[in-house]
């Protein structure tokens, strides 16, 4: 471990002989809703990998297409597709475990994580039968997977010590290839108690793929990743198509309205086709956001790399307190290690 990258690391997952180069953050598609967004995202830039909601698929009327074709097919995308049980979905309701299993294989998913039962954490009581449900959960879905995907468990707890005795069991009771963080949401605004159970989650899980659910904002992604996490999944950039806000390379974002009228401050395939008054149309500032997002996420992995990922941080979290203080935390707590 480099202590000038905390927790950071770049590593290589491989599933089904395709590469996923981490830390990175994976786009979710939700389908059918935004299969014409899709095309028209795959026409300028095609991630390396793309989430779907198997409960959200299974429920739609896209599920026989998919079990026809497979997702690859349906989708028109040779990449990882990261198929998540949906545990935070309302149609999660309808499916077992074994049929979440069975359709994500059917489909023929490279990656997926196991049908989960999200909780509150901000209650004073916590909600530990989900918690244990979520567990045998994964345990039945490695039992039915059979080695055929990368299987991730979800795991969800209330403190530090619970989430790695869930760790812990499920490494204790079965192989998974990682582990996949929920109920993070509602904690989105207190980091201290976020950078506590993600550190958690790293020492548990060892050397194994760690991904985050849901968390929004890039800034905060980046935190993730120098406390350990491997992944995150993310519709931000779409989100932010639909809200009007152009991402800046460098980390910052502009309303429309800030911009200006000056030449756009992006060269990507989006901006030098595209005016300030055109670039904030929904599909293309969408795209322009995540080609400016996997460009930043492109220059972490360098950082990284080189040693130089903290001294990064330092900087891009100049004028944004919450962040730059949940890392001065996250850093004491890793020279403690």
């Amino acid at each position: 471990m480099n202590r000038h990258n905390g927790l950071a690391r770049v590593s290589t997952l491989h599933a089904n002989g395709k590469r996923l180069e981490t830390p990175t953050a994976i786009p979710v598609m939700k389908i059918p809703n935004e299969l014409g967004f899709w095309k028209i995202m795959n026409k300028y830039r095609t991630p390396a990998c793309v989430m779907v909601n198997a409960s959200i698929l299974a429920s739609s009327s896209k599920n026989e297409a998919a079990r026809a074709i497979g997702i690859h097919g349906l989708l028109s995308f040779n990449g990882i597709v990261f198929s998540d049980g949906g545990g935070f979905s309302k149609d999660s309701s309808r499916w077992s475990q074994k049929q979440i299993i069975e359709f994500q294989l059917e489909i023929g998913a490279d990656i997926a994580t196991t049908l989960d039962y999200p909780v509150s954490l901000r209650t004073p009581w916590f909600e530990r039968t989900k918690a244990y449900r979520s567990l045998l959960n994964a345990l039945e879905a490695e039992r039915l997977n059979c080695g055929k995907m990368l299987l991730l468990a979800s795991v969800h707890a209330r403190t530090r010590l619970e989430l790695e005795n869930s760790i812990r069991y499920l490494e204790k009771h079965g192989t998974f290839d990682g582990y996949a963080i929920g109920s993070l949401i509602p904690l989105q605004s207190k980091t201290f108690d976020i950078v506590g159970l993600v550190m958690a989650a790293r020492r548990a899980a060892g050397n194994k793929h760690l991904h985050i659910y849901g968390l929004a904002g890039c800034s905060l992604y980046l935190l993730m990743f120098y406390i350990g996490a491997d992944s995150v999944d993310s519709q931000g950039f779409l989100l932010s198509g639909a809200n009007k806000e152009y991402y800046l390379p460098g980390g910052r974002s502009v309303k429309k309205g800030q911009l200006g009228e000056n030449p756009l401050p992006c060269k990507c395939q989006i901006c030098r086709k595209a005016s300030f008054q055109t670039i904030f149309q929904r599909e293309k500032l969408a795209i322009h956001n995540f080609i400016t997002v996997q460009e930043e996420l492109r220059r972490v992995r360098r950082e990284i790399s080189s040693g130089g990922f903290e001294e990064y941080l330092k900087h891009r979290y100049r004028g944004i307190p919450t962040l730059h203080r949940a890392m001065r935390y996250a850093h004491r707590l890793i020279q403690n290690l």
